[in-house]
Formats: C-alpha cells, structure tokens, sequence
C-alpha cells in the first residue's frame, strides 16, 4: 500500500512538472490539432502556399466550412486561379460557395466557377501591385447542403494553382499542391480501422497511399 502511494504521488509531481515546463515554439496546445497544410513551391512568384481550414469536424447541413489561403514569399503575383474538387459533390450546396480575395486582389460575383458541376475554380486579380513577401490570398466558404447524408466524411482537395505578374506569364501548379486535401469527419463519430488508405481509395478509385 505505501509503495502504491509513492507510486500515485510521484505521477502526480511529474504530471505538475510536465504541465508547467514552457511550451516549445510553434507548438500547439494540449487538445489542439494543427490544421494548415502547407505545399513548398519555391516558384518565382511564390515561395510556399498554406491552407488552414476553420474545423475537422462537420455536424450536418447547412454547416459553413471555411479555408485560409495564405502565401508565403510574394513577387509580382497579380492573377491567381485556383481549381478546387469536393467530394462527394453532393453533400455540397456549391451555388453557395464564396471566394472573398484578401486586398489588394478582385474578383468577379462570388469569385467561384462552377466547372464540370462538380469543381470549383476560384480566380482573382490585383489591378495594381501585388502584395509582396508573406501575404493572405484569400478565404474559400463552402456550405454543407441538406443533401448532406449524416455522418458522411467529405473531403476538399486543391487539384490546380496558378499564379503571375498577368494571363500570359504564370506558374502553374499542380502535383505540387495535390498533397493539400483534408478529409471532414463527422462530429462525435470516431475512425476505427487504421484507414487513411481506405477512405482516400472511396474518394479516389484506384488511389492507394
């Protein structure tokens, strides 16, 4: 009994201990959950682009789902255009869909291009200089629509990026930034099987990672 009450306080001190050591840079908290996925372009227009969505949970239509697209190392980028899949196209409600460019970028009615009824082509264009260095391009909202099916995992996966000075001269992205997808779970349902292989296979025939 007194080695099982040493052994219960020494937890508890080195539990205290651990709580109140400084927190590494960068690092996120107890209960977080790092979001942003970033892609390294090292391009002549950008040097990186970063994608932080506002949840990895999903409760049921009519749930807005937000993504930050933010860059990293800026030149002379005035047109940038994005093509964007959802899956399943369904259990989106894409007419809602939203692209707000951050300044100095425009765009046109709500800056999405429904393509193929089932992508999203986002666009937008800065009619003076560009921002420079480490700048936001802008904010995707998406909405869940009431064809949603509870329970249903949906995913958002950037398949295209470009970016340059006008129409003619741009850099083009695309096996670059096909590592920025993030699959939605459901809220309060858990994954069991050990399964990121299976679920993008549902989302991809013939995808195996």
């Amino acid at each position: 009994m007194i080695y099982r009450r040493l052994y219960i306080l020494a937890i508890v001190l080195w539990t205290g201990l651990a709580l109140n050591q400084p927190a590494a840079a960068n690092a996120p908290s107890i209960g977080q959950l790092t979001l942003t996925q970033e892609a390294e372009l090292a391009g002549a227009y950008i040097a990186k682009l970063s994608v932080t969505p506002n949840t990895n949970k999903i409760d049921g239509p009519g749930q807005e789902i937000t993504l930050e697209l933010q860059a990293s190392g800026l030149t002379t980028a005035k047109q940038v255009e994005f093509i964007i899949a959802v899956r399943p196209p369904e259990a989106f409600d894409l007419d809602a869909s939203v692209f707000s460019p951050a300044a100095p970028y425009l765009t046109l009615g709500s800056g999405v291009e429904l393509v193929d009824n089932q992508l999203l082509r986002l666009g937008s264009v800065a009619l003076v200089d560009g921002n420079f260095g480490d700048a936001p391009l802008g904010t995707l909202n998406l909405t869940l629509s009431q064809e949603y099916t509870p329970g249903t995992i949906v995913s958002v996966h950037i398949l295209f990026f470009s970016i340059g000075p006008s129409s003619e001269e741009r850099e083009i992205y695309d096996e670059a930034i096909t590592c920025l997808e993030w699959f939605f779970e459901p809220l309060n349902t858990a994954i069991l099987a050990s399964p990121w292989g299976q679920i993008k296979s549902a989302f991809h025939p013939g995808y195996i990672r």
